[in-house]
């Protein structure tokens, strides 16, 4: 459990539950409904890890400079060997698809989206299906930032892409203007992943309080839908026949 309320995975589904833009919180009803994914390792592993993650906490006020590297050093090497269990079959989003897509970026961008991509179906598995949508939106806008960059011949995720909004300001792009310069770029072929990809921003945004609140299409159903259309729109970012 520890190491789990650490994780992205459950940090994520925090995120998705937390109410108040100046004072997050998060009600018991919440707290009680997070659910908790079975651990996959050994118990062994998962004990050592736990040992020393406290011990670097507790000691972390003492961890200075070359030291602190070491240590983290360390504990990387210790657990670098270690096998790895396979995907399970029951993806939503197949891992292997990932293993196609095109990446412009950094190997960094290519581990990001393979985090994302697996904590988007262990959510899903286990029915955290306002974590999945977030995860689906992280996912969609990390491919249309390395795209644009390739194109534009930037990095879009160190600097920032400025659009013109309606009042003829200046502002920071947002997913909506991504999926729009991108629609604007490819046409007229990429058309329909671009109405897919808005369906995808839009139930993304069903998330937030004032629009979650009283709707009941955070579900299964519209998570499939949603992973469906991700699939779509991934497809057409340099993804080979199989």
């Amino acid at each position: 459990m520890y190491l789990y309320l650490n994780s992205e995975v459950c940090q994520t589904i925090l995120d998705s539950q937390k109410l108040g833009c100046f004072i997050s919180k998060i009600t018991m009803k919440a707290a009680k409904d997070i659910p908790v994914i079975m651990p996959t390792k050994d118990e062994q592993e998962y004990s050592l890890q736990a040992q020393i993650l406290t011990h670097i906490e507790r000691r972390s006020y003492q961890i200075k400079g070359d030291v602190e590297s070491r240590v983290l050093a360390y504990v990387k090497a210790l657990y670098k060997n270690f096998d790895k269990k396979p995907e399970k079959v029951e993806d939503i989003l197949e891992m292997e698809l990932l293993g196609t897509l095109k990446v412009h970026s950094t190997n960094q961008l290519q581990e990001m989206l393979h985090d994302d991509w697996k904590e988007l179906n262990d959510c899903f598995r286990v029915g955290a299906y306002k974590a999945t949508l977030i995860l689906a939106g992280s996912i969609l806008e990390a491919v249309l930032i390395d795209w644009l960059s390739e194109i534009k011949g930037h990095d879009y995720f160190s600097e920032d892409y400025m659009v013109t909004d309606r009042n003829g300001r200046q502002k920071r792009a947002d997913l909506i203007d991504y999926i729009n310069e991108i629609k604007y770029i490819e046409r007229p072929h990429w058309i329909d992943e671009a109405n897919k990809a808005h369906e995808i921003r839009k139930k993304r945004n069903l998330v937030h309080a004032k629009l979650g609140i009283n709707s009941d299409e955070i579900n299964e159903e519209t998570c499939r839908m949603v992973i469906d259309y991700l699939r779509d729109v991934i497809k057409t970012r340099g993804v080979e026949e199989q």
